[in-house]
């Protein structure tokens, strides 16, 4: 780390991470070309719109429907008829297309890959990969690999046909497909080349393909209708999958969204007649009508519910058909199975693969067994979807097979981590039976929602086997669940800046940078900088003497300044990107915006690219300046994450000086409102002697109140807004009229406690407590006590608490007030100042004698007073009770009491408080 003062103006070089970027790789990086967010996993309906387009005679999406509609329902009757349809079984043949390449290395995948691959589409094809859906169903197809070529020759590998792209002069992959109308390389040159009998093969190019596609298949003709042409033909009729998905659950080649096979799985889906389930436009159909409604793709690992406004209660993102990574799809559907069986029985090479002569060689695996996810670590929120009372989610974690168990075996889970079982979360299934014949076995934890503000937490999973019908695999052995704590907030009443930065405070807490290795062009921060806003901000420059705001263009490279880490998960929601940028530089050096993952890629803002390899800022015959507003990617809602701005050059020596200048970052955000209207929070347990916050949210999110510091376990605990309201409310105490709020906040317990104490804090709006003027910051708390509603009189059932903070956050739009409870759970208003106590002290002294403390304290006012505990402290913190004095009598008049401590020694100070008893 390094801080410099020079020349009278601060000058902060940014802490830089061990972290280099590579010219070429920043190049790549930065420029046009689609990155890692941008990956496309089908381009199988844009190609077939293309071709529809180029070919208007062709036939439509719609006539095809028609078609496909009419012969669903014949099969279903022949099906009636006949009885069930035998399971088919299909030859494969992988066309592995590489770069020379030894096998194994790169493009030229393994043996081993490709038969996991194959065992992976038989699972998937016949239903045995972990779907929890009821209409869930067996395709009816298998997967051999194929034993011979077209011309009878055994193969060495069988099912694998590698290609030498240099022998078979193509040019370098990745390969165009058609893309964007790029020239379509992989079915214009490649395919013809290499392509086996498609009406006794099925065909599978593996290969690496344009803009990041990972699979494209030729969708199916209907055969009434082959004289008027067709995307697919018998010289490219087939599925392509990037080399790169090729694997299984169970063996992948890397761990990643898409590396366990299931690319292939989506992509035969095609080939068999399968739409994608969101029916490639918002809301439209997948002509399937067991599959839910989905508004459009989804990516990532979803969680349950997903609604939707197509009307749609819950989305089956696990459907192979939709974007969602590897792990999460698992399932097709009885409708999916007509289509696929109507496509094999009538549609051109398809009607043919199931009775294909060429040898079959079936691919089997052993019974070593694995978790479902490689990476050996996955994240879920503790955010409960099910239940009321202690709301939980249920995560399924599976044990897989490589093919099934051999005989029977019993597997006992192990567990270790600092997430505490019973309180944390619940291990449902602590042991995995496994029989003959088992393909699999689920894990189930229960991941417990609390209101504690508790952190990350880790449950790491493990396994030990009794038996002989299942074996450790070498991968996959344990697994660890991150347990994302939901409970820390920021509370705002509406959009605030999350991210403020005018660089013109001084240091910059949690700001990083990164550059390529060697790369004279650094971000710095001080006057020298200009980006349209005031005093300093942050700019490239390569003088590291004077720091001017000039750049060397003849170096390549790129270099980028990172905002401090962004967990949105701290509000309720993430608005827009705000900055101001100053650049002249060129087309090829030019300023973008990014963001990365902790400890993984950095990504392109989508939509922030410009032309011909450039950036969107840059200037080209002037200095560019502006002000600019991003929206936030859906993506950046759910994890944390960085956002870099990036400045890059090509090495040309054409640019000109300033490189990129910014300032006035700001990250608007929407935090989370203060419950202004009835509602109840869900119910929660609080933990003795835990120290962390407990945030009670409503229902609706919203903040109710905190507690913490509790000296007891207090099990089905809820908060509530039990009235709501901006009026004061006049109240009746034997010194005359005061006033409390209208809104009363509550908290109390399945089963009634008044001996619990604990610290709480109540939150109202600025609008709540506009009545009360200047008088708001001297409110006090009052509390009654658990079976008492607050009415209009005072009771002496009721306790006034002077609170022990106020904070003040109009900035946000409330205010909180922390009081200390001591006698069990209650409701709770905020009154005036004015409003006494069941007594009214008038004095309080203490006088030293010669071996002893006198106290002697009077009232002029007791209502139902029993009378007074006095305690003692040497630290006036720790305090104990020393005795006990009785009320004299309740009464308005004065009452005089002296109580004298005989136990005190010399040279020490002792500090007493009197505890008034009802």
């Amino acid at each position: 780390t390094k801080f410099n003062t020079m020349r009278k103006f601060y000058l902060i070089l940014i802490i830089s991470f061990a972290f280099a970027l590579p010219q070429s790789v920043a190049q790549q990086l930065l420029s046009n070309s689609p990155t890692q967010t941008e990956v496309k996993k089908c381009y199988t309906a844009e190609w077939e719109q293309q071709y529809i387009n180029r070919n208007p005679s062709s036939p439509s999406i719609v006539s095809f429907e028609n078609w496909l509609e009419s012969k669903i329902v014949e099969e279903k009757q022949r099906r009636k008829t006949e009885g069930v349809t035998p399971i088919i079984t299909i030859p494969v043949v992988f066309h592995v297309v590489h770069n020379g390449t030894a096998v194994g290395t790169g493009i030229n995948v393994s043996v081993v890959l490709l038969r996991q691959q194959v065992l992976q589409i038989n699972k998937d094809f016949s239903n045995s990969s972990n779907s929890q859906y009821g209409v869930s169903e067996d395709m009816g197809i298998r997967f051999a690999m194929a034993g011979e070529d077209p011309g009878g020759n055994l193969l060495a590998e069988p099912g694998i046909d590698r290609v030498n792209r240099i022998d078979a002069g193509f040019s370098a992959p990745p390969f165009n497909v058609g893309y964007l109308g790029s020239p379509d390389y992989l079915n214009g040159t490649i395919k013809p080349s290499t392509i086996w009998d498609p009406s006794r093969y099925l065909n599978i190019w593996v290969s690496d393909f344009q803009a990041n596609i990972l699979g494209i298949a030729t969708f199916p003709l209907s055969s009434g209708l082959l004289g008027l042409g067709g995307a697919e033909s018998a010289s490219t009729a087939g599925v392509s999958v990037s080399y790169q998905t090729i694997g299984s659950v169970f063996g992948p080649a890397t761990c990643g969204a898409y590396n366990k096979g299931r690319t292939l799985t989506h992509e035969l889906g095609h080939f068999f007649g399968l739409r994608h389930i969101w029916g490639d436009s918002n809301c439209a159909t997948d002509y399937c009508d067991d599959t839910p409604t989905h508004k459009e793709a989804n990516n990532g690992a979803p969680i349950h519910p997903k609604p939707n406004s197509c009307g749609t209660a819950d989305e089956m993102f696990e459907n192979y058909m939709d974007y969602t990574d590897d792990i999460i799809t698992n399932t097709f559907t009885s409708n999916q199975a007509d289509r696929m069986e109507a496509v094999i029985a009538n549609s051109p090479r398809r009607n043919t693969l199931g009775s294909s002569t060429v040898t079959k060689v079936m691919v089997t695996g052993t019974n070593r067994i694995s978790f479902n996810d490689c990476s050996g670590s996955i994240s879920v929120s503790e955010k409960g979807i099910s239940g009321t009372t202690n709301r939980y989610r249920d995560i399924y974690l599976y044990l897989n097979a490589e093919e099934v168990a051999t005989g029977p075996a019993t597997v006992t889970i192990t567990k270790t981590g600092t997430a505490v079982e019973g309180k944390n979360y619940q291990l449902l299934n602590p042991t995995a039976v496994f029989a003959t014949g088992d393909m699999y076995k689920p894990v189930t934890i229960r991941i417990f929602d609390n209101a504690e503000v508790d952190g990350d937490l880790t449950l790491n999973l493990g396994y030990t086997i009794s038996g002989t019908g299942v074996s450790a695999g070498s991968l996959a052995q344990t697994i660890s669940l991150k347990i994302l704590d939901d409970d820390d907030i920021i509370l705002s009443q509406g959009t605030f800046n999350l991210i403020d930065e005018n660089f013109d405070g001084g240091p910059l807490i949690g700001w990083g940078s990164l550059s390529s290795s060697g790369y004279p062009n650094l971000f710095r921060v001080g006057p020298n900088g200009d980006a349209n806003g005031s005093g300093a901000a942050a700019y490239v420059s390569s003088d590291n003497i004077n720091f001017t705001n000039t750049y060397n263009s003849a170096a390549g490279g790129a270099s980028a300044i990172r905002t401090p880490l962004i967990n949105p998960s701290k509000v309720k929601s993430l608005n827009n990107l705000q900055f101001k940028y100053k650049i002249w530089g060129a087309a090829a050096d030019y300023g973008i915006v990014g963001y990365n993952y902790p400890g993984g890629g950095v990504f392109q803002w989508p939509g922030n690219t410009g032309l011909n390899g450039s950036g969107p800022y840059y200037g080209t015959t002037a200095v560019e300046a502006n002000s600019v507003t991003l929206a936030i990617p859906a993506n950046l809602q759910s994890q944390p994450f960085n956002i870099n701005f990036y400045f890059a050059t090509n090495g040309s020596g054409k640019g000109f000086s300033p490189g990129l200048n910014v300032d006035d970052i700001k990250l608007m955000a929407t935090g989370y409102p203060i419950e202004t209207a009835v509602s109840s929070s869900y119910t929660f347990n609080v933990i003795t002697g835990n120290t962390h916050d407990n945030n009670f949210r409503s229902i609706s999110n919203n903040m109710i109140l905190n507690m913490k510091n509790s000296n007891q376990t207090i099990n089905n605990l809820t908060a509530a807004v039990s009235a709501a309201g901006v009026n004061k409310v006049a109240i009746t105490t034997p010194a005359g009229t005061s006033f409390r709020t209208e809104k009363v906040i509550s908290l109390n317990p399945l089963v009634a406690n008044t001996t619990a104490g604990y610290e709480v804090t109540l939150f109202y709006t600025v609008d709540e407590l506009a009545a009360w003027g200047i008088e708001v910051s001297s409110l006090k708390i009052m509390k009654v006590k658990n079976g008492n509603m607050v009415g209009n009189n005072f009771t002496p059932t009721n306790a006034v608490l002077l609170p022990t903070t106020f904070s003040d956050q109009t900035s946000k739009g409330y205010y909180a007030f922390t009081g200390t409870v001591t006698d069990g759970f209650s409701d709770f208003v905020l009154v005036s100042n004015a409003t006494v106590l069941p007594v009214n002290l008038l004095a309080f002294d203490a006088v030293a004698q010669k071996s002893s403390i006198n106290l002697i304290f009077s009232t002029n006012q007791e209502i139902n007073n029993k009378g007074f505990i006095v305690e003692r402290s040497t630290d006036a913190a720790n305090y104990e009770k020393i005795g006990f004095v009785n009320s004299i009598g309740n009464s308005s008049s004065t009452s005089q009491y002296k109580f004298t401590d005989n136990y005190v020694s010399p040279k020490i100070i002792y500090y007493y408080r009197l505890r008034q008893v009802d």
